[in-house]
């Protein structure tokens, strides 16, 4: 039988603060989001959008390890 390890505290302690960072970069994400989309600027969106997903793999590769999912990342992550 095999058994899941545990992941030690401070790796879980870090890893919560990872997606605390990240939920922060979603509000500052959202708030230049909306003032680029008042001012109609098209490069700025084009970036934000970069951002937002680099951020969406973050948060999804930071909850596959607090859950003990996390095999590799690297570059697979993209």
């Amino acid at each position: 039988m095999v058994t899941k390890a545990r992941l030690a505290n401070r790796t879980i302690w870090a890893l919560d603060d990872i997606v605390d960072e990240v939920d922060r970069g979603k509000l500052a994400w959202s708030r230049l989001h909306r003032r680029a989309k008042d001012k109609r600027d098209l490069v700025s969106l084009a970036g934000l959008g970069e951002l937002r997903d680099a951020l969406a793999r973050i948060e999804r590769l930071t909850l596959d390890a607090r859950q003990g999912k996390y095999g590799h990342g690297g570059n697979d992550a993209k």
